[in-house]
């Protein structure tokens, strides 16, 4: 939210020049969606905590910042994933890659990042995005 969002628009810009350089092979169209709609939950969902810190409401919009934290981390690792999966990609259509197993490997595990860790941002920002107080109205005397 400091400077107007300046951090999050700047990810933003180069997060999008990296899926527009994906979408040039049609094995990474995939992940360059996948990354997109991750992308765009990440800012739907900032949008709306700052809506609830507009309203003053600032310790019930950050009850679920680990989560915000979690999430939007996510988004970054898949970002750097699909990046190394474009240089990987790049080094393999050569057909002089020296170790091309080093480069499948780095595509497989693109894969597998975004298949089964990506999927996690939309719940968590369900979540977030419905101001849930279960973590704000809990108290350690329960425990």
């Amino acid at each position: 939210m400091m400077n107007n969002g300046a951090g999050l628009k700047l990810v933003a810009q180069k997060i999008t020049e990296t899926i527009e350089q994906a979408n040039k092979y049609d094995k990474l169209s995939e992940f360059a969606a996948t990354l997109k709609n991750s992308l765009d939950t990440i800012i739907e969902t900032t949008l709306k905590v700052g809506k609830e810190l507009e309203k003053g409401h600032v310790n019930l919009a950050l009850a679920n910042a680990t989560l915000y934290l979690d999430m939007f981390g996510h988004m970054v690792i898949g970002w750097h994933w699909l990046r190394m999966a474009i240089v990987a990609t790049e080094k393999l259509s050569d057909n002089d890659a020296k170790n091309p197993d080093f480069y499948h490997g780095k595509l497989v595990a693109c894969q597998y990042f975004y298949r089964y860790e990506m999927p996690r941002i939309k719940p968590w920002s369900d979540l977030i995005k419905s101001i849930d107080d279960t973590t704000f109205k809990t108290s350690a005397e329960i425990f």
